[in-house]
């Protein structure tokens, strides 16, 4: 089953409802795709690294996270998150006049937002009578207020991943990694599949998903190998090997990096039991 992918589909709510939200938490890092609809997450707690339109962002309690429609984005966790997540999906807009609003990426400690996530939540959790009427008409005055305070219409800021083309190209790339991330992969390899200098592939990568080409494929591993360790009884060489590692220390060394521990130390933390469910 593949368990990364660049286009995210998730379907409405019933009777196709245009707003969806959610309460989540997080461990792990959030990988690199995309969606038609718009999406904000209001971290509650913990701290991560937030990656959109080729730009990096550092986000704390209290803050928003937003990722426009086609954008690119992704999360590096720092400390374990929870969040609120509110989906926006187009036949939201079918009434409204300004359709191609484009929000920043992050609005920091806003006393207002907070207010209206705080409304939502309690809509969602306590599910009292026409509790999605006033869910969507909480989602109605949060767009409003974020589009007279925190829209981008500064054309300089639109993101190359806005640009349809250059998703399909790097949805291939992406797809890609994800079929041969056990094997070597060079960036001379993945740029001609492209079409494009390796100069000209490195930029286009980077600027899109806010991550080298090499930085991107160690975390896909580390992220493949972080499955094994928690699940199997496998050497630990023996699992960087099977995702791409040849060497242990250099395995150990990055893994380190991402997860913040050595995968001794990670698989002894979340080893599953044999007869947990």
């Amino acid at each position: 089953m593949k368990d990364i992918k660049l286009y995210e589909s998730i379907p409405s709510l019933e009777n196709n409802f245009a707003v969806k939200f959610r309460i989540y938490e997080n461990d792990s890092a959030l990988v690199p795709h995309w969606h038609e609809h718009i999406e904000m997450m209001f971290l509650c707690e913990g701290e991560c690294d937030f990656h959109v339109g080729g730009r990096s962002y550092t986000a704390t309690p209290g803050d928003l996270m937003i990722v426009n429609t086609t954008e690119i984005h992704s999360f590096t966790v720092k400390k374990h998150i929870s969040f609120y997540s509110l989906l926006l999906f187009p036949s939201f807009f079918d009434d409204v006049k300004d359709r191609g609003l484009k929000l920043e990426s992050l609005v920091v400690s806003d006393e207002r937002v907070c207010e209206l996530f705080s409304d939502m939540c309690r809509e969602y959790t306590e599910e009292q009578k026409l509790s999605d009427v006033m869910l969507k008409s909480h989602a109605y005055a949060l767009v409003g207020y974020l589009g007279r305070k925190y829209s981008n219409s500064n054309p300089e800021s639109e993101s190359p991943s806005t640009d349809l083309s250059r998703l399909a190209r790097l949805h291939q790339v992406l797809e890609y990694i994800e079929e041969n991330y056990s094997e070597r992969i060079t960036t001379k390899d993945l740029a001609s599949s492209c079409f494009l200098s390796e100069e000209h592939f490195c930029r286009f990568f980077k600027g899109a998903v806010g991550k080298t080409v090499t930085e991107y494929i160690n975390q896909y591993r580390v992220e493949k190998a972080s499955v094994l360790l928690a699940n199997t009884e496998e050497p630990i060489g023996r699992v960087g090997a099977s995702v791409g590692f040849d060497d242990l220390n250099y395995f150990s060394r990055i893994f380190k990096k991402i997860k913040g521990c050595s995968p001794n130390k990670f698989r002894s933390q979340n080893k599953r039991e044999p007869n947990a469910k």
